[in-house]
């Protein structure tokens, strides 16, 4: 299964139940893509080693170079179909057949 998460920042101390969520998930054998609009600001303690790890593997659309934006946006369209196109194809492209 599929499934992208759109996050305002990510990973920070505050989203530590989401950071626990997509790690589980990754580990049932899920396709998780974690999506955030601005990196991790300043914090008080070090990133911790599933944090590094959530760092590296996420997406930023603030960072991104307008080339980057654009490969990551026709992979995301390719990989999660519009979903009036899966109702035309008689859900031929849910996610439960992705």
């Amino acid at each position: 299964m599929k499934l992208a998460y759109l996050l305002s920042e990510y990973p920070t101390l505050g989203h530590t139940y989401l950071l626990r969520e997509v790690r589980q998930l990754r580990s049932e054998g899920w396709d998780i893509q974690t999506i955030s609009v601005r990196r991790p600001g300043p914090r008080p303690s070090p990133l911790s080693e599933a944090e590094a790890e959530e760092l590296q593997a996420t997406w930023y659309i603030v960072s991104s170079g307008a080339l980057e934006h654009c490969a990551s946006h026709a992979a995301t369209r390719r990989d999660y179909p519009h979903p009036l196109r899966v109702l035309h194809n008689g859900g031929a492209n849910s996610v439960a057949n992705l």
